[in-house]
C-alpha cells in the first residue's frame, strides 16, 4: 500500500494529467519530468491546474534554454557553426493556456529535459538544413543523417539505416 503522501501525488498527477490546460503539457512523462512535479507537489502541495500553467511555461522556457545551450554547443563543436537561434517565450497565448515556448517554430511543451532536448534537436536540424544546407548529425556508421527520438525516457539521436541510436548531447 502506497504511503500517503505518494497516494495524493498519484491523485494530484492523474487530476493534472486529465485537465484540459495542463494535460497536454504532461504527455509524454519522462522520469525528469515526473521528477519535478513531485518536487512542485511537495513544495506547493495539490496546487489546481490553474496554478501550475504559470510554472509550466517557466519550466518549457528553462528547459528549451538548456536544450539550444548543449546542442548550439554540439553543432559547433562538429560543424563550426553556432547556430543563431532564440527560444520564443510568450506568456500570454489565446491558443497555448500555459504560454507559448518555442525554437524556430518548433513548440516546445516538455516538462523533462529528455523530451525538450528532442524537440529542441528537430528545431535545430530544421535551421541548419534551411540556413547552411546541412544534415547533422550523420551517423558516423552509415553517413547519413539521424532524426531525433525518444527511447526509453532517454533523448536519443536514432539511425533509420541502421536501426540503432546515438546519444544526444
Amino acid at each position: 500500500m502506497p504511503e500517503p503522501r505518494q497516494a495524493a501525488f498519484a491523485d494530484w498527477l492523474e487530476t493534472v494529467r486529465h485537465d484540459p490546460d495542463t494535460g497536454s503539457c504532461l504527455t509524454p512523462l519522462s522520469e525528469s519530468g515526473r521528477r519535478w512535479l513531485a518536487n512542485v507537489f511537495d513544495a506547493h502541495g495539490e496546487v489546481p491546474p490553474a496554478y501550475l500553467l504559470d510554472l509550466l511555461f517557466e519550466r518549457r522556457g528553462a528547459l528549451a534554454r538548456t536544450a539550444l545551450d548543449l546542442l548550439r554547443d554540439a553543432a559547433e563543436r562538429d560543424l563550426g557553426i553556432a547556430p543563431d537561434l532564440r527560444v520564443r517565450a510568450d506568456a500570454h497565448s489565446d491558443y497555448e493556456p500555459s504560454g507559448e515556448v518555442e525554437v524556430h517554430g518548433e513548440q516546445i511543451r516538455a516538462v523533462g529535459l529528455p523530451e525538450a532536448l528532442a524537440a529542441v534537436a528537430g528545431a535545430v536540424q530544421s535551421f541548419l538544413a534551411e540556413a547552411h544546407r546541412v544534415v547533422w548529425p550523420v551517423c558516423p556508421e552509415h553517413r547519413t543523417g539521424v532524426h531525433p527520438a525518444l527511447t526509453a525516457g532517454t533523448a536519443v539521436w536514432h539511425c533509420t539505416t541502421g536501426a540503432h541510436e546515438l546519444p544526444l548531447p
